[in-house]
């Protein structure tokens, strides 16, 4: 998911990797043309609110990033997203979203090999079960 900061923004897309480890520590990830990708764009007004900073959802896991050019200061970022999202969309306090992150949520480097690093928290949707999470856990790909 990316937030759309600008009004009538575009969306550029390119470096498609076909594969590539976590941490991409050098110039050598598998690139390929887009021709061989699909890609499915849906505006999503309604999560705005949610979605300030870029993050993915797969079916197990809701992905987390966090950028910088210091790679601890890209990992604080990540946690720190990670407790927000945390409590925006689970209402989980704070705190208890902090401890969880120690607990639970895999911190992993997205890549190492540009001027700004990025680490990604991959929180486990099976950690929320139960009627009060209900519908919480898809994929959120239809408004």
């Amino acid at each position: 998911y990316l937030p759309v900061q600008v009004p009538g923004a575009g969306l550029k897309t390119g470096d498609s990797h076909l594969a590539q480890g976590n941490g991409e520590v050098n110039l050598n990830a598998v690139e390929g043309a887009f021709k061989c990708l699909s890609l499915r764009l849906t505006a999503r007004k309604d999560l705005g609110g949610l979605v300030q900073w870029p993050m993915a959802s797969t079916p197990e896991h809701w992905v987390i990033m966090g950028f910088h050019t210091d790679l601890e200061q890209a990992a604080k970022m990540a946690v720190r997203k990670s407790i927000d999202f945390l409590n925006a969309y689970y209402g989980m306090a704070k705190p208890e979203a902090y401890a969880f992150c120690s607990q639970a949520v895999d911190f992993n480097i997205t890549q190492l090999v540009d001027y700004t690093k990025g680490v990604h928290g991959l929180i486990p949707k099976a950690c929320f079960t139960g009627g009060q999470f209900a519908g919480k856990n898809g994929l959120l790909l239809e408004p």
